[in-house]
């Protein structure tokens, strides 16, 4: 088995791992050798069961793509801009967000496979080492982590060494739990999702619409395709028969219906589930080690945070991480405190978004995350 000796090893190639990799290789001084484990592959999601669907990115991200150097290539890719958002939320009234009131303009409907190799190609063009394959733990002495990492077949494998380990493997994320680091889930909200062919769908809006056991998600894509998603809890709603009725559901909103335009339900991809409630890990830092993105703190998606959230911690962890390479004291002195202010800001924004609908209030989807929503944290 072949070793890799690193400084940093990042397990993820996501927004969140490349904006931290990159980060890492534009700092001035000494070259930090910085490998980055990726489990994806162009057209395949990273392991999330969801592969980065309906995505979009508000204006403000423009300072941080700027900032990565990524801004002409994100451009050049032309990812449609989202004009306004429509909602169906608290009445049966059509609510607009136009882009235009944002002091930032509008955000962009994002092909994530894309802007996820775009990410990836920037910070391997800076140096970093990108190793296909999937990473886990396998002992953490001498100073030094080590992995193990699985790139094909059974004896595909190589050990890699790093002095410092970052986590930026999602939000299913296990990768510190043989360390014992295990994180908090805080709803076990689920989507249930399928692409329908769009014809002639406009590009350029989103759209929402809460119901009695959860709520739908509906957005045009890149290809002439639309994604249609139903977010509820696997305690309220029987998942796997919802998977087998998501048209006919669909097709019992008229509101829905006219949103969706000309898609044929009947002949949308066989419906897949996966995991979409908010969690994160009660520490996110360590003497020699760091979680970023949604390992760290992953978000209701209702939020719209999860992107953006994903780049500025990457980003803004890169000098802490070169510190911590130095320091006796180590990363958590320097990265530990910075992302309880986007956790409590998270909160109140579900706060104010789910308590605005009580249409349903008795209904046990909503009087959950109502109660939930009333405690603080």
């Amino acid at each position: 088995m072949t070793v890799l000796d690193a400084d940093v090893a990042i397990v993820g190639g996501g927004p969140a791992g490349a904006a931290l990799a990159t980060g890492l290789a534009m700092l001035p001084g000494p070259r930090l050798r910085v490998l980055v484990v990726d489990r994806g592959a162009p057209g395949r999601d990273r392991g999330t069961g969801r592969p980065g669907l309906g995505e979009t990115l508000p204006g403000a991200a423009a300072r941080l793509l700027r900032d990565l150097g990524a801004w002409d290539g994100f451009v050049a890719q032309g990812h449609p801009p989202c004009h306004a958002r429509l909602s169906r939320w608290g009445g049966p009234q059509l609510i607009v967000q136009d882009a235009v009131r944002d002091l930032d303009g509008a955000g962009w409907s994002l092909d994530r496979t894309a802007f996820d190799d775009l990410m990836l190609s920037g910070a391997r063009a800076r140096g970093v080492v990108v190793l296909a394959g999937r990473a886990s733990v396998v002992g953490h002495d001498e100073g030094a982590w080590r992995l193990r990492v699985g790139t094909g077949g059974a004896t595909s494998r190589q050990e890699v060494r790093a002095r410092l380990i970052v986590d930026a493997s999602g939000r299913g994320s296990r990768l510190l739990a043989p360390v014992g680091r295990h994180r908090t889930v805080v709803d076990r909200l689920v989507c249930v999702w399928t692409l329908l062919p769009g014809r002639h769908t406009a590009q350029g809006t989103s759209y929402v619409e809460s119901a009695a056991d959860g709520w739908w998600f509906t957005a045009p894509l890149p290809g002439g395709r639309r994604l249609l998603a139903f977010h509820t809890d696997p305690e309220v709603v029987d998942v796997r028969a919802l998977s087998r009725t998501l048209g006919q559901r669909a097709a019992a909103s008229a509101e829905l219906s006219e949103q969706l335009g000309d898609s044929r339900l009947d002949e949308g991809t066989s419906p897949r589930v996966c995991a979409a409630g908010a969690s994160r890990m009660p520490d996110i830092a360590g003497r020699d080690w760091l979680v970023v993105g949604d390992a760290a703190m992953a978000f209701d998606p209702l939020s719209s945070q999860g992107l953006f959230h994903a780049l500025y911690t990457g980003l803004t962890s890169a000098e802490a991480v070169a510190r911590a390479l130095t320091s006796e004291a180590g990363v958590s002195a320097e990265a530990g405190p910075s992302l309880e202010p986007v956790w409590s800001a998270y909160r109140e924004t579900a706060r104010h978004i789910y308590g605005s609908e009580l249409r349903w209030a008795d209904r046990p989807f909503w009087r959950a995350r109502h109660e939930r929503m009333s405690l603080a944290g």
